[in-house]
């Protein structure tokens, strides 16, 4: 059997909410209350992962964004804190990512990558060329989203936006299916994978079918849907009656 287990990759874009940069500029806290809300996810998936029983040497780790060199690049990372210490005992590992993140602003879905790592999973190059191609449209359909908050009844600019959208999603979409793909060839009998990608995505749609799909915990769906709605409740309020709030 080959098992699966997702770990949404919390994004601010994911939230999909229209009016995201002009209230970032307008209430420069707003920063703060989507980064709590993402914290607070990352913070119970680092609980999750740090708790798996799990033979991390039958484990396989499919991020998305890591390409050749970003895999190339997140290996020396690995390979030098092997060399500063033992980290055989997951407690000890623990603590160390603790007084890590303590000291130098680890953030905790970096604990995270460097936890499985160095308990043994093996990271695979999960993407290719289309990361760099999706970076590339997500920026240009947010440009384009910024540009219309500041003339909403601009109607090339809302077929721009469109257009955009339209371009993102057809990507994002390949994505799923080059992902899977890896994944599908990648990951044998008797192994488990763990699927690191952001929100919104179906590569478990073009998975092979004796692979076993499933969060990694029933209790995140909650918690990433209440932080949804903190931060669009707060977006809500900021947003009407913003000009005369200032």
């Amino acid at each position: 059997m080959r098992k699966l287990i997702y770990i949404p990759n919390r994004h601010e874009e994911s939230l999909n909410v229209a009016g995201y940069s002009q209230l970032q500029q307008r209430v420069p806290e707003f920063a703060n209350v989507v980064n709590e809300s993402a914290n607070q996810a990352w913070h119970f998936i680092y609980r999750k992962v740090s708790g798996l029983d799990l033979d991390f040497s039958k484990v396989k780790i499919f991020h998305e964004g890591m390409t050749d060199q970003t895999l190339s690049d997140f290996s020396a990372n690995l390979d030098f804190l092997r060399g500063i210490g033992d980290f055989a005992d997951p407690e000890s590992l623990k603590l160390f990512l603790d007084a890590s993140a303590e000291k130098f602003g680890i953030s905790q879905n970096m604990k995270v990558d460097l936890y499985l790592g160095l308990r043994g999973a093996k990271f695979e190059v999960t993407e290719g060329d289309l990361h760099q191609v999706a970076s590339a449209a997500g920026i240009k359909y947010m440009q384009v989203l910024i540009a219309l908050e500041g003339d909403l009844e601009n109607q090339q600019l809302k077929e721009n936006a469109e257009i955009a959208w339209g371009e993102l999603d057809a990507i994002s979409a390949q994505r799923d299916i080059d992902i899977a793909g890896r994944i599908n060839s990648g990951l044998t009998d008797g192994e488990t994978g763990i699927l690191i990608i952001g929100e919104g995505h179906k590569v478990e749609d073009h998975l092979d079918r004796d692979i076993v799909f499933e969060l990694i915990d029933s209790e995140l769906k909650r918690i990433l849907e209440e932080g949804n709605s903190r931060v669009e409740g707060y977006m809500e309020r900021h947003n009407q009656g913003g000009e005369q709030r200032e």
